[in-house]
C-alpha cells in the first residue's frame, strides 16, 4: 500500500456508516404508494402485520411500539421529531459566536453528556430505530414471497429497500450505543445525517486486510515521527497483540539534501494567531509582498486555510501582474491539474495551494526551485472523530496535542517540504513563514526539524533570507 500515512484517515472513511433521514422518508413513501401496494397483492401494511405480528416486535431493546397504530404514522412522528431536534439544533448554534445566520452544516456528536441533556432525543432515536426494524424484517419476508412466486423482479425491488433499511438500523444501533470504540454524530445542513465511525480503524484493518493477506506493506516517505513509527501503529492498531508481527525499516532518501535544498526560517515572521484574525493576514501579505518579487516565478506557497489564500492572493496579484508575475491560486483560477501545469510550463507562474497540494504534487527540475510554508500545518480536532479521539486520550492522563495533533502536524509538514526535490539533480530553496519552526519560539519546534532530512538551515531576518535565497537558485 503505497501513501500508507493516509491509511487511518482513509480506512476511517471507508468504515463509517450513515443514515439520511430524507432518504429514509423517500423510501417511505415508495413502500406506502399505490404501485408497490399493489405489486405486493393485499397492502404492504397488511402483508406485514401478518408476517410480523401484532404487536410490532421491536428489535432494538427497550422500547414498546402501539399495537393499534399504523406503521407509517408512527414512522412519520418519530421523523418529525427528529427534524425538529435537528431546527432546534441548528437554531442554537447560528446564534452563538460567529453564527451570524450563515447557513451552514451543523455537527453535534452523540455523547453520554447529550443523551442526559436530551433524554428524548434518545427516546425518539430508540422508537425510529425499532419502527424501521420492524419494517427491515417485514421486506425481508415480503421478499421471501415474492421469490416463492418466482417474482424475481419484484422480489429484488424489495431485496434493495430492505438492504438499505437495514444498514439504516446499524447505523441507528451504533448511534445508541455510541461509547469506547464508536465514533457517532449528526450533521444537519438541508437533510439530517447520522453516521458512526470506528474511534481507530485498527480492528476493522485487522478483519479486512492484516488477517486476510499473509503479507502487507505498507510505503510512504513519511510514515514515521522523530524517528519512530509509534504514531502509525497506534492508528492502524499494529501494536495489538492479536496482530503477527510488524517488521519496520526506514530506508535512506537517494537525494543529498545537504547539496539539494536550502530550508530558511524568517526569525521576524508573522505571530501564528487565528487564520481570520486580520492583523495576522496583513503581516502575512506583507512578508510574501517581499518574497515574491525577489523569486520571480516556479514558486508554490502553500497554505492552511482557503480564506487566506484567497485575501493573500487578491491582495497581491495586482502588484505581482505589474511585474510580470503571474499569481494563480488553488479554487479560483483551474483545476490542481491546470495549475500545476502552468506551473511546469511558465517561468513567470507562482501557485498559491492548500489542501492537496501539500502531498502528491511532483513538479521536477528548475519548474519549482522556491517552496514557502505560510504556517505550521495544524488541524483544529473539530470533526467529531478527532475530538472523541482528543477526548479518549485526556482520560488516559495523555495530552492531546502531543500524541495527536503534533504528529499529524509533523507528517503533513514533511509531506509539504517533499514537494521541493523529486529527483537527484533538483535544487531549491524551502522558506518557512511561521516563527513556531524555530526551538526558541516553541517547545515543539525540534518535532518538525529532527523529523526532516538532514538539510542545509538557516535563519535571518528577510534580508538574509531574500540574500540567501538568491544565492542558492544562483540569481544573486
Amino acid at each position: 500500500i503505497d501513501e500508507a500515512h493516509q491509511l487511518e484517515a482513509v480506512a476511517t472513511g471507508a468504515f463509517t456508516t450513515s443514515c439520511s433521514l430524507d432518504q429514509v422518508q423517500a423510501l417511505l413513501s415508495q413502500l406506502n404508494d399505490s404501485v408497490l401496494r399493489g405489486a405486493i397483492g393485499n397492502g404492504l401494511i397488511l402483508t406485514l402485520s401478518r408476517k410480523v405480528g401484532r404487536p410490532f416486535a421491536p428489535v432494538i431493546s427497550g422500547v414498546t411500539l402501539p399495537p393499534d397504530r399504523d406503521l407509517f404514522d408512527l414512522l412519520a412522528d418519530v421523523t418529525l421529531d427528529a427534524r425538529r431536534w435537528l431546527s432546534d439544533v441548528r437554531g442554537r448554534l447560528d446564534a452563538g459566536p460567529g453564527g451570524g445566520g450563515v447557513r451552514r452544516a451543523a455537527t453535534v456528536r452523540f455523547d453520554h453528556a447529550l443523551w442526559e441533556r436530551q433524554p428524548d432525543l434518545r427516546t425518539g432515536l430508540l422508537r425510529l430505530g425499532a419502527c424501521l426494524s420492524v419494517l427491515h424484517l417485514g421486506l425481508r419476508h415480503v421478499m421471501e414471497d415474492l421469490s416463492e412466486r418466482g417474482d424475481d423482479s419484484g422480489a429484488a425491488g424489495v431485496r434493495g429497500r430492505a438492504q438499505f433499511l437495514g444498514e439504516a438500523v446499524e447505523v441507528l444501533r451504533g448511534v445508541l450505543a455510541s461509547a469506547g470504540e464508536q465514533v457517532a454524530w449528526a450533521e444537519a445542513d438541508r437533510d439530517l445525517v447520522l453516521s458512526v465511525a470506528p474511534l481507530y480503524p485498527g480492528a476493522q484493518l485487522r478483519e479486512k486486510l492484516f488477517d486476510v493477506y499473509p503479507t502487507v506493506a505498507l510505503v510512504s516517505a513519511t510514515l514515521t515521527v522523530g524517528g519512530s513509527f509509534a504514531y502509525l501503529a497506534r492508528g492502524l492498531g499494529l501494536s495489538s497483540p492479536a496482530l503477527r508481527p510488524v517488521h519496520t525499516a526506514v530506508v535512506e532518501s537517494p537525494f543529498a539534501w545537504r547539496e539539494q535544498a536550502l530550508l530558511l526560517a524568517l526569525d521576524d515572521a508573522p505571530a501564528p494567531r487565528g487564520t481570520a484574525d486580520p492583523a495576522y493576514i496583513r503581516s502575512l501579505t506583507d512578508s510574501l509582498g517581499q518574497l515574491l518579487p525577489a523569486v520571480g516565478g516556479q514558486c508554490l506557497v502553500l497554505f492552511t486555510a482557503n480564506t487566506v489564500l484567497e485575501e493573500c492572493l487578491q491582495a497581491l496579484r495586482p502588484s505581482l501582474a505589474g511585474r510580470g508575475i503571474t499569481l494563480l491560486g488553488q479554487g479560483l483560477d483551474g483545476t490542481p491539474t491546470q495549475l500545476i501545469e502552468r506551473l511546469k510550463a511558465e517561468s513567470n507562474v507562482i501557485v498559491f495551494g492548500s489542501g492537496s497540494f501539500w502531498e502528491g504534487v511532483d513538479v521536477a527540475g528548475e519548474a519549482l526551485s522556491c517552496l514557502i510554508i505560510t504556517r505550521l500545518p495544524f488541524r483544529p480536532p473539530d470533526s467529531p472523530v478527532a475530538a472523541a479521539r482528543a477526548e479518549a486520550e485526556e482520560r488516559q492522563g495523555r495530552n492531546p496535542f502531543d500524541t495527536l495533533s503534533l504528529p499529524e502536524a509533523v507528517i503533513r509538514f514533511r509531506q509539504g517540504f517533499g514537494r521541493l526535490i523529486r529527483t537527484r539533480s533538483d535544487r531549491g530553496v524551502v522558506i518557512v513563514l511561521d516563527s513556531r519552526i524555530l526551538p526558541a519560539n516553541s517547545r515543539y519546534a525540534d518535532a518538525f526539524l529532527s523529523s526532516l532530512t538532514p538539510v542545509a538551515r538557516i535563519k535571518g531576518s528577510m534580508a538574509t533570507v531574500l540574500r540567501r535565497t538568491a544565492e542558492w537558485l544562483g540569481r544573486a
